[in-house]
């Protein structure tokens, strides 16, 4: 058996969605934005990264009812640039992946060890380990399983925001009522408004994992836009709702910097409500769905060996789960042992998405052009795809010498895409 069962729904489908975007960052990312950019540069940097997020969102649900395969972001690299183009994105992926999704775990481990004052190099990756176990076990279960945890840990976090603002009023009634001075302070200081802009993209990462599920949606071509547009607009208001009350209680001296900023929002006592909120976001953050479909479909395509295509009598792709566990198992020990910070980590994540997404906006525009060759169709495209390209290009300016990692994974792929071919044609010739 080698096809994905058809389970993801319009809700499911959804509750996925967001919990693949939000996790830790929307309980560290507001503190720390705020201690990088200030709190003027920060509200306005989330308002700005929301609406630079609408052009990709297009992208993103118009290609993922497209292309309705476990391929995903693959697939749109093989419309982008040929063949060769899909080995070499699923080994920029593998390689994004492998260090994204323990990162996540990690950043988790620091939050409950700097919670209860606990030593983070031991027990920090312990706790990391035991997440991403954890996250992996859950998938076994199915996206069905998957689905229930997310929408537990939406849950959690969305009344986590409300019960902020219900406990703080007067801040989110600051926050919102100082929009305007905090665009004109953002707009005298553009350098920390894209200082504020490149952190907050990260909590934005995650709608192209959904590309990994697409073939697990039931009416696909219906039910994928829905689900990208529904949760963009779940996300974005949670996001924002926190951002309004960090920055408000920042204007009267209230310290939320930092990752564990919330803290200061929340009565004494509430540690024990905070570390199960992070973990539980953690946890239900679907990254290691996507990796693992990424890993079915390399092993489907004889990428990978072909025993990662294997999958259980329920659907589920158990060998690709099992192998990108130890993989993360690896990447956490090599990091601790030598000594690698978890935000070297996560810029590696971001940088190397937003050379992705280079590559879906010219699948995007291809792809238009083939299904929608009439000029208005055209002209909309191309004005979606330069907003996004403008956005990705001045967003990888900030990045240094990294930039080389995603090339080399990229030139791998390319290698064994010509070796398997050339391998292919001698066969065929013999």
């Amino acid at each position: 058996m080698d096809k994905l069962n058809k389970s993801i729904t319009l809700p499911r489908g959804v509750a996925l969605a967001v919990g693949m975007v939000l996790g830790s960052g929307m309980l560290g990312l507001p503190g720390i934005v705020v201690s990088a950019a200030g709190p003027q540069c920060a509200i306005i940097g989330w308002l700005a990264v929301i609406i630079a997020m609408i052009p990709m969102m297009v992208i993103f649900s118009y290609l993922g009812s497209i292309y309705t395969t476990a391929a995903g972001l693959t697939a749109y690299a093989r419309t982008a640039f040929g063949a060769w183009a899909q080995d070499s994105a699923t080994f920029v992926l593998w390689g994004t992946y492998s260090i994204g999704i323990p990162a996540l775990a990690c950043i988790g481990g620091a939050y409950v060890c700097r919670l209860f004052d606990i030593d983070s190099r031991l027990w920090g990756l312990a706790i990391a380990f035991a997440i991403l176990l954890v996250s992996t076990v859950i998938n076994l279960l199915g996206t069905a399983a998957i689905s229930v945890v997310n929408m537990v840990s939406l849950w959690m976090i969305a009344l986590l925001i409300c019960a902020l603002i219900a406990a703080h009023p007067d801040y989110f009634a600051l926050g919102f009522r100082g929009l305007a001075d905090s665009a004109q302070g953002a707009c005298a200081n553009p350098r920390g408004l894209i200082a504020a802009m490149g952190l907050i993209v990260y909590a934005f990462l995650g709608w192209e994992n959904m590309s990994f599920s697409a073939e697990e949606f039931r009416n696909p071509k219906r039910t994928i836009p829905m689900t990208y547009w529904l949760s963009f607009a779940v996300v974005s208001l949670l996001y924002l709702s926190l951002a309004v009350v960090v920055n408000g209680a920042q204007s009267q001296g209230t310290d939320v910097t930092g990752a564990a900023g919330l803290v200061g929002l929340l009565p004494s006592g509430a540690r024990p409500l905070v570390t199960a909120l992070i973990i539980v976001a953690i946890i239900a953050n679907a990254w290691v769905l996507g990796a693992s479909r990424l890993t079915f479909s390399a092993g489907r395509s004889g990428l990978l060996p072909d025993w990662f295509s294997k999958v259980t009598s329920r659907g589920m792709p158990m060998t690709a789960l099992a192998g990108m566990m130890v993989v993360y198992t690896i990447v956490i020990i090599v990091a601790g042992v030598a000594d690698i910070s978890t935000d070297t980590l996560i810029g590696i994540v971001s940088q190397n998405f937003l050379v992705l997404y280079v590559v879906s906006i010219v699948a995007y525009v291809k792809t238009v052009h083939a299904n929608h060759p009439k000029r208005a169709a055209m002209v909309c495209a191309w004005i979606v795809a330069l907003l996004s390209l403008i956005i990705c290009v001045t967003l990888l300016t900030g990045f240094t010498w990294w930039i080389v990692y995603p090339l080399i994974l990229g030139m791998i792929g390319a290698a064994i895409y010509r070796y398997r071919n050339s391998t292919t044609q001698e066969a065929d010739h013999e």
